[in-house]
């Protein structure tokens, strides 16, 4: 409720040429017509502000400018929220979120006060000191002593957690996207879920062929293929439909910079911007691959894109395609930050990419960091030639026909 302004009837009052007549046959009545209208607005408001009804006083009807945790927009209401903070106190039940650090006394929180399971290593200081870590081996030069937290202490030959049994082809052929690692088999594409080791068929695509696939932030499914025709090749680009089992052709993009036959989609990779295909030719002789790059923003109006890099090699080996948001790897060549005028040759064998580090399977070095490809990860040569890849701040392994997983960073 509020109060209104007071409005003469007519609005005009005496001014009012079309209601009052020149000569009033009562004259008297008409003069006090008028203030009988203030005087009757003046007792209304007079009863409002007497009213102590809740919902119909006074004190509601006047408005307030809003106090930093009070509620309302009136007095009322504000003395109210007010009154039941206070209250609150008073019965020692202190509102949320209201005690800030310097009401805590010093040294006044016991273990039993901290709930078991709730203390992780990011709250730990760098120079926090584990029990029983002077016995433990140094790694990588870092002194026993300094081995808390706990990301600093394991070792990529102790594999603490077992995440299941699984197909190698998982560690040799799968990608990774979320928190699941995906694998192709003829067709049925399924999912290693790398928290809790769960398998679960993903799809199974029947109705078209496709060379390669990925699986964006929804978990959703793009198969991508390729043709040629007159001097052209072609990149086909299908959505995986859930509800009917089907695929749905989405998009088709004219890749320009390569006019000779033989030559078809090898690999798809994407971050949060860009996809990237590698189109390649393969054979017994010299391996040429194409890098081509499409905003996935302007994929509906991509109708033809033209390769950004180029590398070969003399032999059939595997060649790499990865990305994070900072660095591209293609083969054995590298862009960062879309840099393509000044594309980096790597001397190393690359074999998986996750968040900020570079992999290189079967190698001493075995982890470098993705923006300038310094050495992280050091290992002996007894531990260079297991198989393996990495996710997040993990390094999965396949040992004796299971996936083994250890925190390494």
């Amino acid at each position: 409720m509020e109060f209104k302004k007071f409005n003469f009837s007519p609005e005009e009052g005496f001014c009012d040429s079309t209601f009052y007549e020149d000569t009033p046959g009562n004259p008297r009545e008409i003069l006090q017509r008028q203030h009988n209208q203030t005087r009757d607005f003046i007792n209304s408001l007079v009863d409002k502000l007497n009213n102590s009804n809740e919902g119909e006083s006074g004190i509601e009807m006047i408005k307030s400018p809003p106090i930093e945790g009070v509620s309302g927009n009136n007095p009322y209401s504000q003395i109210k929220s007010i009154k039941t903070q206070l209250d609150s106190v008073a019965l020692k039940e202190v509102p949320d979120h209201s005690i800030g650090e310097e009401k805590i006394k010093d040294n006044s929180i016991s273990k039993e006060k901290i709930k078991d399971g709730e203390v992780t290593s990011e709250k730990l200081s760098p120079d926090t000191v584990a029990p029983f870590s002077e016995e433990a081996l140094n790694l990588n030069s870092i002194p026993s002593e300094k081995f808390s937290p706990v990301f600093l202490s394991s070792s990529i030959g102790v594999y603490k957690e077992c995440l299941g049994k699984a197909d190698i082809n998982y560690v040799l052929k799968g990608k990774n996207y979320g928190n699941k690692r995906y694998l192709n088999t003829d067709g049925t594409i399924t999912s290693l879920n790398l928290e809790n080791g769960d398998i679960e068929t993903f799809a199974v695509i029947s109705d078209i062929t496709f060379k390669d696939f990925i699986v964006d932030e929804d978990e959703r499914l793009y198969l991508f293929n390729s043709s040629y025709s007159s001097s052209k090749y072609r990149l086909w680009i299908y959505v995986y439909n859930p509800e009917y089992k089907i695929c749905e052709l989405y998009k088709t993009v004219d890749l320009n910079s390569v006019s000779s036959s033989g030559y078809e989609i090898y690999k798809a990779d994407f971050n949060k911007d860009y996809i990237y295909i590698l189109l390649a030719y393969r054979s017994t002789g010299t391996c040429h691959y194409y890098l081509y790059e499409i905003k996935r923003a302007e994929l509906d109006n991509s109708d033809e894109v033209d390769s950004v890099g180029y590398t070969s090699f003399s032999d059939a080996r595997e060649a790499f395609l990865g990305c994070n948001d900072n660095t591209v790897i293609f083969g054995n060549k590298a862009v960062v930050k879309r840099d393509f005028e000044n594309v980096l040759k790597l001397d190393f064998t690359v074999k998986g990419i996750s968040s900020g580090n570079v992999f290189s399977e079967g190698s001493s070095i075995l982890v470098r960091d993705a923006k300038n490809f310094q050495p992280k990860l050091l290992v002996c040569d007894n531990l260079a030639s297991f198989t393996g890849f990495l996710w997040k701040d993990f390094i999965y392994a396949y040992i004796g026909g299971y996936i083994a997983k250890g925190r390494i960073f």
